[in-house]
C-alpha cells in the first residue's frame, strides 16, 4: 500500500494529528486502555498506550490488527502493528507503563479483525499526476482541444479482467469567513468481480494503476485518498479511509507535470490502451516491481541505473527473447561438449555456464531495444550501439567493483546515459502497448520539450537537428 498524502490536495486522514482514543486487543473488547495515535506520511502510525493493555509485552504481543475507537466513537483499525517499545516506572504507590507501538497502515470507520478478510469490493482512489494524463488536452482531428475526461456524465470507464475503473471528474471546494476556492481533481472508482483483501487489492489494483501513471505522466506519483467502501449484509455501504506509510525512497512530487501519455490524444484507444497495459503489467512478472524505481524513484545515480538495467533486461526476456541458437541444437552442443570434459566434477563445473549459451547477453537485449527507440525517433542523439556498451561496462563495474570501473560513465556522461536508459523504456512500452510509432514518437516529444536527453546540450545543434526537434504539439 502508498500513503495516504495528496501531494497539493486537501489532506485527508489524520497526518500529522494527534487523536486521543481507546484500544483493545481483537477478543478482548471488555479491556481497553487510553491510547494516543498520531500518522506521519513517511513514518506511518505510532501508538502510545498510557496503560498496561494485556497481551502487549514484547515476548507476547502478536497480532495482525489492533482496534480502537475515538472519543466520539468512530472505529480505528492499526493493521499489522508490532510493539516498539516499552517505558515502565514504579512508584511507591503505583506502577505505570507506556508502550508505543507502530503500523504501517490504519483504518478510520472500520474494525478489521483478520486483515486478510475480503472486505473490498469497491474503492476509491486519487493519485498525483492522475488528473494531468486526464484532463490535459489534446488536439482532436478537427483540431478543436479536448480531455479525456470532464465533468458530470463526461466520466469514463475501463473494463478490466476482475473488474472495472471509472475515471471521473471531482471537485474539492474549501472556505472560510472571507474566501472561498476550489479544486479539480480526478478519482479512479475501482469495483471488483469479487471482494478482494487490502493486500490483494493492493497488488492488482493500486499498484498497476500507480506504475501507469508513473509511466504516462512521466514522472512521480503519490496516493492522495484510498477510499474503501465495505458493504453489510445489508448492502449498506460504510465508507473507510486508509492511510498508509510512503516508501523510504518515495520521491518528490514536481510542480507540475508534463505528460508523456495525454489519455485525450488516444482518442477511442484510450481506454483499451488501459487494458492492454493492465495485460502488460502482468506479463512483465518481477520486471513490473522495477520499473516504478526505474523511472521515478529517488536514489543514486549509480542505483537508478542498476534498477533500469535490472529492468529491461528482465523486460526484454519476457517479452522479445530471441534464442541465439535453437534450443535442440543448443542441448546437442552442451552434450557434445561435455562429453570431451575428463571426469563428472568438471562436467558439473561447466554444466551450469554452458546452459547460459543460449541467452542473449544484456548488450544483445539492450540493443535491440535500443534500436527500437531509434526508429521511432531518428532524429534523437545517443541511441546507439555506444549507449548499449557504455550502460552495460558502467552496470558490471557497479555491480562488481572491479578493476573496469574506471572505464565506467561518470559525471554529466552518467546523467546523460541514464535518462537516455529511461527514454528507451518509456518507448519501447509505448511500442508495446500497441501505440503507433509516429504516434508514440509525438507524444515522447511532446512531454520532453526539448529537455535532455531529448537534446543533447553538451553539442553544438545545427539549425537543421534544430528544427526537426520541434515538430510535435504543445
Amino acid at each position: 500500500m502508498r500513503a495516504s498524502r495528496p501531494g497539493n490536495r486537501k489532506i485527508h486522514g489524520m497526518e500529522n494529528h494527534l487523536e486521543h482514543s481507546y484500544w483493545w486487543v481483537p477478543g478482548s473488547p471488555d479491556t481497553k486502555v487510553h491510547g494516543a495515535l498520531s500518522f506521519d506520511p513517511v513514518e506511518g502510525a505510532s501508538l502510545t498506550l498510557l496503560d498496561p493493555l494485556p497481551g502487549v509485552r514484547a515476548s507476547r504481543f502478536n497480532t495482525p490488527a489492533l482496534l480502537g475507537e475515538t472519543f466520539d466513537g468512530k472505529p480505528l483499525t492499526l493493521l499489522h502493528s508490532f510493539l516498539a517499545g516499552i517505558s515502565d516506572r514504579t512508584t511507591p504507590t503505583e506502577w505505570r507503563s507506556r508502550s508505543t507501538i507502530v503500523a504501517p497502515a490504519v483504518l478510520r470507520g472500520y474494525h478489521l479483525e483478520n486483515p486478510d478478510a475480503p472486505i473490498i469490493g469497491r474503492a476509491v482512489l486519487r493519485f498525483a499526476g492522475l488528473r494531468d494524463i486526464c484532463l490535459q488536452e489534446w488536439p482532436s482531428d478537427n483540431g478543436e482541444l479536448i480531455s479525456f475526461v470532464g465533468p458530470g456524465l463526461i466520466a469514463k470507464q475501463a473494463t478490466l479482467d476482475g473488474g472495472v475503473v471509472l475515471f471521473r471528474q471531482c471537485e474539492d471546494k474549501t472556505s472560510d469567513r472571507y474566501s472561498k476556492s476550489s479544486e479539480i481533481d480526478i478519482e479512479a472508482d475501482i469495483a471488483v468481480d469479487e471482494p478482494l483483501s487490502i493486500a490483494d487489492f493492493d497488488q492488482r489494483w493500486i499498484t498497476p494503476l500507480e506504475t501507469l501513471i508513473v509511466l504516462t505522466a512521466h514522472g512521480p506519483t503519490q496516493l492522495g485518498q484510498f477510499i474503501v467502501l465495505v458493504r453489510d449484509e445489508h448492502g449498506a455501504e460504510t465508507e473507510v479511509e486508509v492511510d498508509t506509510h510512503l516508501h523510504a525512497l518515495a520521491p518528490k512530487l514536481p510542480a507540475d507535470y508534463r505528460p508523456l501519455v495525454r489519455l485525450a490524444a488516444l482518442g477511442e484507444d484510450a481506454l483499451p490502451f488501459i487494458g492492454r497495459w493492465w495485460q502488460l503489467y502482468w506479463t512483465l512478472g518481477p520486471a513490473a516491481k522495477y520499473l516504478n524505481a526505474a523511472l521515478s524513484g529517488d536514489m543514486f545515480l549509480e542505483q537508478k541505473l542498476l534498477a533500469g538495467m535490472s529492468f529491461v533486461e528482465s523486460y526484454h526476456r519476457e517479452l522479445h527473447d530471441d534464442p541465439v541458437v535453437p534450443r535442440d541444437e543448443h542441448k546437442r552442443n552442451i552434450a557434445a561438449m561435455l562429453d570431451a570434459l575428463p571426469n563428472q566434477a568438471r562436467r558439473n563445473r561447466y554444466l551450469a555456464l554452458l546452459q547460459l549459451g543460449v541467452q542473449q547477453s544484456a548488450r544483445e537485449r539492450l540493443e535491440l531495444l535500443i534500436d527500437r527507440a531509434k526508429d521511432t525517433l531518428p532524429t534523437v542523439p545517443g541511441l546507439d550501439t555506444t549507449l548499449a556498451k557504455e550502460l552495460v561496462v558502467t552496470r558490471n563495474a557497479i555491480a562488481h567493483l572491479d578493476r573496469s570501473i574506471s572505464k565506467a560513465l561518470n559525471g554529466v556522461d552518467l546523467i546523460y546515459a541514464v535518462a537516455r536508459l529511461s527514454l528507451v523504456i518509456q518507448i519501447n512500452l509505448l511500442l508495446d502497448l500497441e501505440l503507433e510509432p509516429n504516434l508514440a514518437g509525438s507524444l515522447v516529444l511532446t512531454s520532453y520539450d526539448r529537455r535532455m536527453p531529448i537534446v543533447d546540450y553538451r553539442e553544438q545543434e545545427s539549425p537543421q537537428t534544430a528544427g526537426s526537434q520541434a515538430t510535435a504539439p504543445a
